[in-house]
């Protein structure tokens, strides 16, 4: 299934850094795009897991000190662009 997380950034320093620290997610869930807005204070993610529940918990974890998240899963049926 695939997951949107907008993220509403309050530090970019530590939001990029703990994502840096990170390093890839876990086997089974992927990150296919991250589109951070210009001016820093927000982003767009697209993810491919098992659940909302799962990238919420490894989001939350990583990134949730520095950004306030909001999670949805995607309507695949009525999507367009999705990765294949």
């Amino acid at each position: 299934m695939f997951i949107i997380v907008n993220h509403a950034i309050r530090d970019a320093g530590r939001f990029w850094g703990d994502l840096r620290a990170a390093g890839a997610p876990p086997e089974g869930t992927r990150v296919h795009q991250m589109l951070p807005s210009a001016d820093g204070a927000s982003a767009v993610c697209l993810w491919e897991a098992d659940g909302v529940d799962t990238v919420r918990s490894l989001v939350e974890k990583t990134v949730g000190s520095s950004s306030s998240n909001t999670f949805f899963a995607v309507d695949a049926s009525n999507a367009m662009g999705l990765p294949k």
